[in-house]
């Protein structure tokens, strides 16, 4: 989803968890491994997804807003501590770091670098979710249009739980129908990032025709976009729909 949250000044309309990319920097100097932080994506007050400023790419700037967030929630501030969920490289399990974790991290980077990351992808601010309930929801749109929506559970346990069906009722489907706006807006969103990056010829489409996103469900009945995967990508011509 574009890398600055925005395509042509349009940013998306949906909120995401604060979320950091990460690279890994080799600093001889020190003989480690400095982490990097490349970009970082966050909600502005309008509720779109947008990019911090070059000035607050560090993991000190990341530590000081994951912890003030995260442990605003007395039931986690007094409880786990959690403070960021590490996207690994690949496909491995995502795992949920506590506060201490990031902030050794942090403070030791520039000098000794930070192992407990050396593998991190992107790292992203953690979210208690409502009532402490251990799942994230799944919209999943497939065939460019259909899409469903499901529950998975348990995901803090092993970093990837088991994707379950729910029944929909007048108490959840309003949460149900803003997953399916939610996998909408970002399939525009992309298709639309893809144009912009590409300079595909006129003539040519890229659909997005399957994707999934999972969503963390707050106290406040807020939806908030924490994991874009499975993303698939056809193109197609004006020639072949003037042939078909």
């Amino acid at each position: 989803v574009g890398g600055d949250g925005s395509t042509k000044g349009k940013r998306c309309a949906i909120k995401v968890l604060d979320t950091a990319f990460l690279s890994v920097s080799s600093n001889p100097a020190a003989a480690s491994n400095t982490i990097m932080v490349d970009a970082w994506l966050f909600t502005s007050k309008k509720g779109e997804m947008t990019k911090k400023k070059k000035d607050h790419l560090s993991l000190t700037k990341i530590y000081e807003r994951f912890t003030r967030f995260a442990l605003a929630n007395p039931d986690n501030a007094s409880g786990d501590k959690f403070v960021a969920v590490v996207h690994p490289r690949g496909d491995g399990p995502r795992r949920i770091i506590e506060h201490s974790e990031l902030q050794t991290a942090s403070e030791e980077n520039d000098t000794e670098g930070a192992p407990a990351l050396a593998d991190c992808s992107a790292l992203q601010c953690y979210l208690r979710p409502r009532e402490g309930r251990d799942e994230l929801f799944r919209a999943t749109l497939s065939d460019s249009e259909n899409i469903s929506v499901k529950v998975v559970k348990k995901w803090m346990r092993d970093g990837k739980g088991t994707l379950e069906s729910f029944k929909v009722t007048t108490m959840n489907e309003d949460i149900v129908e803003e997953l399916r706006s939610n996998a909408v807006k970002l399939k525009t969103h992309i298709e639309a990032a893809i144009a912009v990056k590409s300079k595909s010829s006129p003539s040519t489409h890229q659909s997005v025709m399957s994707l999934a996103a999972d969503f963390v469900l707050d106290d406040n009945r807020q939806l908030w976009l924490c994991c874009v995967h499975d993303v698939v990508v056809t193109s197609s011509s004006s020639e072949d729909s003037d042939s078909a």
